[in-house]
């Protein structure tokens, strides 16, 4: 997993100690797979193909990756420009792929750099990891998309999915939280909007 820092002999033991500063990737998964607490872990990622994926893909490097060494900030560069450069790049490749999936390892294999070097250049620049950086830019995308569209034009539950989300209603309330009001609520702002211009 390109962890050359680890140390053979240790990874014959059971358990590791985990750095929390590493930990940021790992924890926005888990928190995913967990979210909804009247299902198991096995039942969501049955119903939703993105985060069995995620699960399958992300899971064990995001572990391998929360190690802690004497190498603690294996993969990073100290050069605070090539981070914010490196952000600036993952920034574009999320712009381009804002409607199709996008997994972390996808974002660091574009650009190319390590996944530690990603997350950390996110947490420095803009206080958030990747992914919810991405997800932020997602939303505000599907709100300026449903307040140019009429209610006959598309759906809420359209827009989620068009946008990444797999649940219309997990949408509606990440949706309500950012912006204070539902996405039917813009939609049907929209429409006033509209109705105005045409009069």
């Amino acid at each position: 997993m390109g962890r050359i820092d680890l140390d053979p002999d240790q990874l014959k033991l059971n358990s590791f100690r985990i750095a929390p500063a590493n930990c940021s990737g790992l924890r926005q998964l888990l928190h995913a797979a967990f979210e909804v607490p009247r299902w198991s872990a096995a039942v969501q990622a049955q119903t939703d193909p993105s985060l069995r994926q995620r699960l399958e893909r992300d899971l064990v490097p995001l572990l391998i990756d929360s190690i802690a060494t004497n190498h603690s900030h294996h993969g990073l560069t100290s050069n605070r420009s090539e981070r914010l450069l490196i952000a600036q790049a993952a920034g574009r490749v999320m712009a381009e792929r804002l409607t199709d999936p996008l997994h972390l390892c996808d974002l660091y294999q574009a650009i190319p750099t390590s996944r530690r070097t990603l997350v950390y250049a996110f947490n420095e620049l803009f206080g958030l990891p990747p992914m919810r950086f991405l997800r932020l830019q997602r939303l505000h995308a599907a709100r300026r998309e449903l307040s140019r569209c009429q209610p006959d034009q598309t759906s809420i539950a359209a827009t989620a999915h068009r946008f990444g989300f797999s649940s219309g209603s997990h949408f509606s309330r990440v949706y309500r939280q950012h912006f204070g009001e539902s996405p039917l609520e813009t939609l049907h702002d929209s429409q006033k909007r509209v109705g105005w211009s045409v009069s």
